[in-house]
């Protein structure tokens, strides 16, 4: 199910990736514009019972490339180099399997992205996304707007940070935030990747500027 937000010109695979997890249930969705909203607002965990998890759409291939149309870059020095900002990615993780970056060749360079997959000793398999958004809090309060898919769905705070937390059986649990006009998310098995280790790997990111 895709919501239509004003992203700029997100690849397939990143939309899939992002709005396959990120669509709520109606009824979170005033938990979430509530958490999102308020100025100082300090949400605790919220899962939404009330709306069955329905999805037949194919379980998340983790093993598939995560951005469509992109090149592999040795580093996130090297990637740096050709995105419109800066990537942050997690300091108390190992180094990525592969770093990832829109195509420069058939891409606008205001529209880069950056994907980077994880088979980690400490945290398993995840993935981080980032890419340059112009949208506000108030757009990602819409992917809690139409979801019958999810499973979990809650909004966390890391610090002053807000970070919406969705989860859907054979999707994966994801950590989606904004700052500095950048979206990030990380995204891993729902099996596999805790909650209390997604939020450590945000507060990691957010605490080195990102």
């Amino acid at each position: 199910m895709f919501l239509r937000l004003r992203f700029r010109r997100p690849s397939p695979r990143v939309a899939v990736t992002i709005v396959g997890v990120a669509a709520l249930t109606s009824a979170s969705a005033i938990m979430a514009n509530a958490a999102f909203s308020q100025d100082g607002a300090r949400p605790g965990a919220t899962l939404d019972q009330t709306t069955p998890a329905i999805d037949d759409r194919p379980a998340y291939d983790w093993t598939a490339k995560p951005l469509a149309d992109s090149i592999t870059v040795a580093s996130v020095a090297a990637a740096n180099g050709a995105l419109p900002f800066a990537a942050v990615l997690p300091a108390s993780a190992g180094p990525p399997a592969r770093i990832y970056v829109s195509d420069p060749a058939t891409t606008p360079h205001d529209a880069l992205q950056l994907a980077a997959a994880y088979n980690d000793p400490k945290y398993g398999v995840f993935q981080v996304f980032e890419q340059p958004n112009g949208m506000g809090e108030s757009a990602l309060e819409a992917w809690a707007t139409s979801c019958n898919t999810c499973s979990h769905q809650e909004v966390a705070t890391v610090g002053s940070t807000q970070v919406l937390i969705l989860a859907s059986a054979g999707h994966g649990i994801s950590f989606s935030w904004l700052r500095n006009g950048v979206l990030r998310t990380i995204m891993g098995p729902e099996l596999s990747l805790s909650r209390t280790e997604g939020l450590a790997l945000v507060s990691d990111i957010v605490d080195h500027g990102g």
